[in-house]
């Protein structure tokens, strides 16, 4: 829950936009819910690992609705088309884009699912909750995002074909869009100008992958600090101690005079 909100909010950031927020933002619980019907045919219940990956995926399925949900703007901005056109234009456009980062995921975490082992079986309704969640997200980035933004979207009020409408009081002119965007222009351009150092330090950090799982701490599950100890204390066995005389047995004449002397006692 905390996640998705925190999502959200990133979201409102960068579009600026109340009703953009809420048509990404509702794309978090339509695909999490979903998952829950894949979930009960695959027999998985909500335990750690399940819960560990739909925590995972809250970030990844409100990512395709973004792409979409921004494209889908941008034709409004800069093109000047109607939300209804820009849902279908913007749709088609970044369709393909979409689909190969979405089984790009899939491909990553579906063989998590198939490990062998004591692992595997961890794993595998993790691996399968992920896949799930994940192609659930692509399905609800081209059918619910796209109708819900030719429904609600409003174009901003810019000149028709400006390929600057964007940048002229649109979701693109705040002072934190332009902070970043012009931080990734001039680390854009230094990459650009120096192109062969770039690429030496890609392979540099390609070939120290060996080297740096050689030396990593490998175990099953991490350390964790409980906050507590044991302690084991050993003392020495006790000496058998030496019987006492046994008292001899009260006669019968005594146990009736305690006895009168008890019941006198309660009258009184």
């Amino acid at each position: 829950m905390l996640g998705a909100l925190l999502a959200s909010i990133v979201v409102f950031l960068f579009l600026r936009n109340w009703r953009s927020t809420i048509i990404s933002a509702i794309s978090i619980p339509v695909s999490v819910i979903s998952t829950f019907g894949l979930m009960r045919y695959a027999g998985f219940t909500l335990n750690v690992i399940t819960m560990l990956a739909l925590t995972l995926a809250v970030g990844i399925v409100i990512d395709d609705a973004i792409v979409v949900l921004e494209n889908i703007y941008r034709h409004m901005e800069e093109k000047g088309k109607t939300p209804y056109e820009a849902a279908i234009s913007g749709t088609k456009e970044i369709g393909l884009a979409v689909l190969a980062t979405t089984l790009s995921l899939v491909a990553v975490f579906l063989p998590v699912a198939f490990m062998g082992g004591i692992i595997g079986r961890f794993m595998n309704s993790f691996g399968l909750t992920m896949a799930f969640a994940i192609m659930v997200s692509l399905l609800v980035s081209f059918v619910l995002t796209p109708m819900m933004s030719s429904r609600w979207l409003r174009p901003h009020a810019a000149a028709p074909n400006d390929p600057d409408a964007a940048h002229h009081g649109g979701s693109k002119s705040s002072r934190f869009y332009q902070a970043i965007e012009n931080t990734y222009m001039r680390l854009l351009g230094f990459a650009m100008r120096r192109r062969w150092v770039i690429v030496l330090a890609a392979f540099v950090t390609l070939a120290s992958v060996p080297v740096l799982a050689r030396v990593a701490n490998k175990n099953f599950l991490p350390d964790e600090d409980e906050s507590q100890f044991a302690a084991s204390i050993r003392v020495p066995r006790a000496r058998a101690s030496t019987p006492r005389a046994s008292s001899p047995p009260a006669s019968p004449a005594s146990s009736r005079s305690c006895g009168s002397e008890i019941r006198h006692h309660d009258r009184g």
